[in-house]
């Protein structure tokens, strides 16, 4: 069954509400955020948004799927796939820690995660999902280990990435290149023969 298309204004009504949602809970919180509030913030009933979410913790996973989706954007450019291993490490660590300290609110949202719900998959899935496809290309094409399980190495780059941004969301203690540089040389010498 294909889903109707989305008018204009329905999508900016939904870009709103996941914008009011994002404030409020980076300033806020999971649990001080009201839904009234968002609905306010956002010019929309309460019944809009339940209308598009079963509650707080499903919004809050939406406002993480969309920054998922800038992550997955950074990604999936079709250059980066021309670019061979262990050099594609470079590229990839840099775009993603470049959208990681442009993304609004990340990481404070990003420490939220526990208590969000997403309508399909968990937080995360989708970058996973890159990142193995990343590491099967190289695989196929001979420039990264062969006896890599490229979804459990998914799993695992995706927790260390993740771990990187927070550390340089708290402290600052690296830029945000010299932290990319650091991930695409562990990365090399992980993954690659």
């Amino acid at each position: 069954m294909t889903e109707a298309p989305v008018s204009p204004s329905e999508k900016a009504r939904t870009d709103r509400i996941l914008k009011s949602a994002s404030d409020l809970f980076a300033q806020q919180g999971f649990e001080h955020t009201k839904l009234a509030d968002v609905a306010t913030a956002a010019d929309v009933a309460v019944g809009t948004i339940y209308l598009r979410y079963a509650g707080k913790a499903e919004l809050l996973g939406a406002v993480l799927s969309k920054l998922e989706d800038g992550f997955c954007e950074e990604m999936t450019s079709g250059e980066l796939w021309e670019v061979p291993f262990p050099k594609r490490f470079e590229h990839i660590m840099a775009r993603i820690m470049r959208y990681a300290t442009t993304a609004e609110n990340l990481g404070p949202l990003m420490a939220m995660a526990p208590y969000a719900v997403l309508k399909e998959g968990r937080a995360g899935d989708k970058v996973r999902s890159i990142i193995s496809a990343h590491l099967s290309d190289g695989v196929e094409k001979g420039q990264l280990r062969q006896d890599l399980d490229t979804d459990y190495a998914a799993v695992l780059a995706h927790g260390m990435v993740e771990g990187a941004m927070i550390d340089h969301m708290m402290t600052r203690r690296r830029s945000a290149d010299e932290v990319a540089q650091y991930l695409a040389d562990v990365s090399q010498r992980w993954l690659c023969p």
